[in-house]
């Protein structure tokens, strides 16, 4: 794509989530399902590239467990769920509010909510791209948890401020993942709650964690970690499962223990395993058309996806 093009590309994709923001709202809930999995099954079907990657994923991840037509399946849904998850963003930001938003939650074991409450070191609640991860932090931050989100920048910088008005819309903060340390680590040390996710592949060349993701290295995030280790402050796994009737049960904890010598890489990847449990149990809820894989290693990786390159500094980030 040619650069004047861009910036004409950026203008019309602020413009059509600005629509979004008005029109998804006045949907019925059950119409914002039904639209979700409309949009996703059809970019299911014309993203041809996005489709070969969540393939090459579950059968790198899964091997011979699901058949050609299983892993398909399992793609759709992935992206109808993507789909459902942002659209639900544009709803709430409108129709979710302080008298009403009890009746969308359901919670299995203890809230987020009391599971943070009187935290001197604070909280990190370590989510993944599972579920409806946009909505998670609603029940708490209404419940009134003092509770901010990290975000990933977008490469369109007209549509970053748009996400931060729908995300903060119910009373949270978003704070960027890139200059946003020093803010997080005050907050965290005053004894409040950040909302991390934790699945993106990072270059080796940035901190980062090597662990084992469904017996393949990648380099995910350690920040959650690293917080951990210096502040003290709890790690407790959470998940937003959505349910077919519109409503989403929030899953937190239990509290993740490691022992006092575990390294940050240990603690990254006792908060992996967990997350990839979940995602076996039911696949369809992770994001598969996203390259987990990018880095493979030159010994042993046969088994990773298609898009996967040899990297110098991954190689050397395995031989640490």
């Amino acid at each position: 794509m040619s650069e004047g093009w861009k910036p004409i590309r950026y203008r019309l994709e602020a413009v059509a989530l600005e629509a979004a923001t008005r029109l998804v709202p006045a949907l019925p809930r059950a119409g914002c399902l039904a639209l979700a999995k409309t949009l996703g099954t059809a970019f299911h079907w014309l993203d041809r590239r996005g489709r070969a990657v969540a393939h090459a994923n579950l059968e790198a991840a899964f091997g011979d467990r699901f058949d050609a037509a299983a892993r398909d399946r399992i793609a759709r849904e992935s992206v109808c769920n993507f789909a459902r998850t942002f659209l639900d963003l544009f709803w709430a930001a409108r129709r979710m509010t302080a008298e009403n938003y009890r009746s969308w939650f359901e919670s299995t074991g203890p809230s987020p909510y009391e599971l943070a409450w009187d935290r001197e070191q604070g909280t990190i609640f370590v989510c993944q791209h599972y579920g409806n991860w946009e909505w998670m932090s609603y029940q708490g931050v209404r419940d009134g948890l003092r509770l901010r989100s990290v975000a990933q920048e977008f490469k369109n910088p007209r549509i970053g401020p748009i996400f931060d008005r729908l995300r903060t819309a119910q009373g949270g903060e978003v704070i960027a993942r890139s200059g946003g340390m020093v803010r997080l680590l005050r907050f965290l040390k005053e004894g409040g709650s950040v909302a991390m996710l934790t699945d993106l592949t990072l270059r080796p060349e940035l901190p980062s964690a090597v662990i084992d993701c469904f017996g393949m290295k990648v380099c995910m995030a350690r920040m959650h970690a690293a917080f951990h280790r210096r502040l003290g402050c709890q790690l407790v796994p959470a998940t937003g499962i959505p349910l077919p009737d519109g409503r989403l049960r929030v899953e937190a904890g239990p509290v993740l223990e490691p022992p006092p010598q575990a390294s940050e890489q240990e603690i990254a990847q006792a908060c992996w395993d967990l997350a990839e449990a979940r995602i076996r149990e039911r696949p369809e809820l992770w994001l598969w058309s996203y390259k987990h894989f990018r880095y493979r290693p030159k010994r042993g990786g046969e088994r990773y996806p298609f898009y996967a390159n040899e990297s110098a500094a991954f190689e050397r980030r395995l031989a640490e």
